[in-house]
């Protein structure tokens, strides 16, 4: 403010007649504002919050080709990103303006070279190793770029944590049944005693919302991909396998903010598979551990490893994950996804829980340490691959904990009148939609029916 001052007063003095009309465009502004308006004295200021960029107004001034515009609408990852203006101007349309994306070395007809070019710009628009210098290029250009690494990173741990825990604390106001609210409780605190969330300031200069990090009002989708460092994917309806991706990806920023380092393995066979037979069960596992040619690092603390299954016919976790804490311990969490529009009742929800090895019996406590019944080869699995792990850590088996176990689902927490059973021990956990922001929400997801 005292910059626009000293400005009003030089150009009062020496070049305009009567007024001075001052437009500052930036982040931030809408931190201060009153009454939409900003300053020692808002009779005097006016405060507009732009939204994102109008793809058609551009087509109509000629900034953009119809070709780049329907790139730009089209794009996996342009549709995102071109919800930041910066990110719009700066990386994505000077990608797609190249000209070099008209080279055609194919004759014929016109009509068909605008379609291979059309299809070309919507490609590149696909490919995320492109379309990600639009956030990484804003987080240099913009104030986040004048920040040290350490605290540019803080403050993107930051913008995740408050989507996710300002999501869940949504759903938490509303009326859920019991069992599902406790589940939901506990996850809000776990969110709350993160130290990236405790972090979190309203005030001051470097926060993320003074810096446009995040807003209010609505953050954009970009802002969103930034957030979550770029780990998200598209999913379609009734493609599992993709919400199994995204769930993975998510659970991945998730350890992140807690300061743990990440790495993605994909899994050589399933663990366990579905086979009838016990016994053949218990060969085809230890078959199975010297098929496993990954490698574990040693002596390494505060790191997460994030496995996917080898194949979709899986009869345990979708999602496996190992831990190993600051104080060396290692624990093994199981994650079941589930991508359908809404619950399937109380005996498809005991199914969901029997293929993470947990026997939930109506009207009795889950039992979790099974010698027969459906979830006995789910459990089997489990240990069986605590043991490989164990094997590649060089420690004992007892030394890797079997830990949580978490159903993810990709519909939003269930009501009061739905009936969804859940064990009331805490190493039993469920991620309904709103546990999986903000990365669920970045790409357009229409509900699978």
């Amino acid at each position: 403010m005292a910059t626009v001052r000293d400005t009003t007063a030089l150009y009062l003095s020496k070049l305009a007649r009567t007024k001075v009309l001052i437009v500052i465009a930036g982040t931030g502004l809408d931190q201060i504002q009153y009454n939409k308006r900003v300053g020692t004295n808002p009779a005097y200021s006016r405060l507009v919050i732009m939204k994102s960029p109008n793809i058609k107004r551009l087509l109509e001034n000629e900034v953009v080709s119809e070709e780049v515009a329907h790139a730009i609408d089209a794009g996996t990852f342009s549709s995102v990103l071109k919800t930041n203006s910066r990110m719009l101007f700066r990386s994505i349309i000077p990608i797609l303006n190249l000209r070099f994306h008209e080279e055609d070395g194919f004759s014929g007809e016109i009509a068909k070279r605008r379609r291979r070019y059309e299809d070309r710009l919507v490609e590149v628009a696909s490919i995320r190793c492109l379309m990600d210098h639009g956030p990484r290029h804003y987080i240099n250009q913009n104030s986040v770029g004048n920040l040290g690494g350490a605290k540019r990173d803080e403050l993107l741990c930051q913008a995740f944590l408050y989507h996710l825990g300002d999501a869940v604390q949504r759903r938490a106001k509303t009326p859920i049944s019991k069992g599902v609210k406790n589940k939901t409780l506990e996850e809000l605190n776990r969110i709350h005693a993160m130290k990236n969330f405790a972090g979190i300031e309203k005030q001051g200069q470097e926060n993320i919302f003074s810096i446009g990090l995040v807003s209010e009002e609505g953050t954009s989708n970009a802002l969103k991909f930034l957030a979550c460092f770029g780990l998200s994917c598209e999913i379609r309806p009734a493609f599992g396998v993709e919400f199994e991706e995204l769930t993975a990806l998510h659970f991945m920023r998730y350890m992140q903010v807690q300061g743990y380092e990440t790495k993605r393995i994909t899994l050589k066979n399933a663990w366990p598979p579905a086979m009838k037979d016990t016994a053949e069960l218990l060969r085809v596992l230890n078959t199975q551990k010297g098929e496993e040619e990954f490698e574990l690092e040693k002596d390494v603390k505060k790191i997460c490893y994030v496995f996917s299954q080898g194949t979709p016919t899986a009869q345990g976790g979708d999602v496996l994950a190992l831990l190993i804490h600051a104080d060396g311990l290692s624990e093994l969490i199981a994650i079941q996804c589930k991508h359908v529009a809404e619950s399937p009742g109380q005996q498809g929800v005991r199914k969901w829980w029997n293929s993470l090895g947990i026997q939930l019996d109506e009207g009795q406590d889950a039992n979790w340490n099974l010698n027969e019944g459906s979830a006995h080869h789910p459990l089997l699995g489990l240990s069986s691959f605590r043991d490989l792990l164990a094997e590649k850590l060089g420690v004992a088996s007892s030394d890797v904990e079997i830990g949580d176990r978490i159903i993810a689902a990709s519909f939003s927490t269930p009501s009061a009148a739905s009936d969804f059973p859940v064990p009331s021990d805490p190493r039993a956990r469920v991620w309904f939609r709103e546990m999986l922001e903000p990365t669920i929400s970045i790409f357009s997801l229409k509900e699978p029916q």
